[in-house]
């Protein structure tokens, strides 16, 4: 794969071939396949991965879906940044392994613990989420009398939030809605993957080696977004450049770098993965979509005008809004609306961009009411409103 340099379009082209992969089946394997190649989903909200199938393999459905999560074929689990992610078991362990040293060293300082007190802590987690899948509260409850009996100190702070986030957030651990309603909001429970996992024994948690696991990371994000800069690599990592920068070393011939005017090089597999659709025409997009978030912050313009940025990312509070895709750029926003029993698919388009008709909306909007298993009643799409685009929701 050769890009000319200044090629926005041809950039453009070459990373909608590696996220629309040519799957055309709908059965499990096909699912998995999908994953595989476009690589985790970020699913902060819980209907992102459904979304993100839809998208991709237009007429999975919701029941298909849910089945995967419910035979793991599809995990959850916190892992990149610190955020939950839709992996394939194979991705999450090699996201356990990058992520597990750091997370380890966070909930050691977190709880002021020393020496060996901080791996205890680490084992004490995963051998209470072993044999069961536990509520939070009660995870964390236990995680702090185990801490008051094996290393009491005098005046403990009492847990915050984000030292109960490290608790049930440890990578090692999965989570799933307490009943089966993968897409929507709710309680979430979470158990040691290695107790799930069916591969994989209950007393042998696998961790994949910390670099192995950065180097097989960096192929799967080159893979999937590329081609693309070490800090647009390093910020999906949740790494430091220079850590990249060494794995990118480690990688040698595996790795093409090209020049860019004003920039990072461009770096890309030797050899990328082959086929795909460049050309996806409309989509319908989730939240935290990888078309934003495979890429660093000032990177966030393949896809997407600089000036629309503010009406998609919320930089305060990190949400993202669900967008639309038409041809090779996101040219609006959208949502679900229903009043009176019917359901409406509203779109509004980002400054500048001509409205969509309700034609090129009518396939893609069936592809999410099959994801969702909700009915899309009424297509309606509107110019942009430029005052109060804050983001979020």
């Amino acid at each position: 794969m050769k890009i000319e340099t200044g090629s926005q379009g041809a950039l453009r082209r070459e990373t909608l071939r590696r996220q629309f992969p040519a799957v055309t089946g709908k059965d499990p394997v096909d699912l998995v396949d999908v994953f595989e190649r476009i690589g985790p989903v970020q699913s902060q909200a819980p209907r992102a991965p459904f979304l993100a199938a839809a998208a991709r393999l237009p007429g999975i459905t919701a029941a298909a879906l849910t089945e995967a999560f419910e035979q793991h074929q599809l995990v959850l689990g916190s892992s990149l940044r610190g955020t939950v992610h839709t992996s394939t078991p194979g991705q999450f362990r090699l996201l356990h392994g990058a992520c597990a040293p750091r997370r380890a060293a966070d909930l050691s300082r977190m709880f002021g613990l020393e020496g060996s007190t901080a791996s205890q802590l680490v084992a004490e987690i995963e051998r209470a989420a072993t044999g069961r899948w536990c509520d939070r509260s009660g995870l964390v409850a236990h995680i702090v009398a185990w801490l008051e009996q094996e290393d009491p100190i005098p005046d403990r702070p009492a847990p915050t939030t984000m030292t109960e986030n490290l608790v049930w957030g440890h990578p090692g651990l999965l989570r799933r809605p307490r009943g089966h309603e993968w897409h929507r909001r709710g309680e979430t429970v979470h158990r040691l993957a290695a107790a799930v996992l069916r591969d994989q024994p209950a007393d042998h948690p696998a961790i994949i080696d910390a670099e192995v696991a950065r180097e097989a990371l960096v192929r799967l994000h080159l893979s999937a977004y590329g081609p693309s800069t070490r800090r647009d690599i390093a910020w999906w990592l949740g790494e430091k450049v220079t850590a990249v920068d060494s794995t990118v070393r480690q990688l040698g011939d595996e790795i093409t770098a090209q020049s860019q005017p004003g920039g990072d090089p461009l770096l890309d597999l030797a050899e990328s993965p082959a086929g795909g659709n460049p050309e996806p025409g409309v989509r319908l997009l989730p939240e935290f979509d990888g078309l934003l978030l495979g890429f660093a912050p000032p990177n966030r313009d393949r896809f997407l005008r600089p000036e629309h940025l503010p009406y998609v990312w919320n930089r305060a509070n990190g949400l993202f809004r669900p967008v639309v895709l038409a041809d090779d750029h996101l040219v609006a926003t959208w949502r679900l609306t229903t009043v009176r029993g019917r359901t409406a698919l509203e779109v509004t388009m980002l400054p500048g961009e001509v409205v969509l008709g309700s034609a090129r909306l009518a396939d893609p909007a069936a592809a999410l009411a099959a994801a969702l298993a909700q009915p899309v009643d009424e297509i309606h799409a509107r110019p942009a409103v430029t005052a109060g685009h804050g983001g979020g929701g």
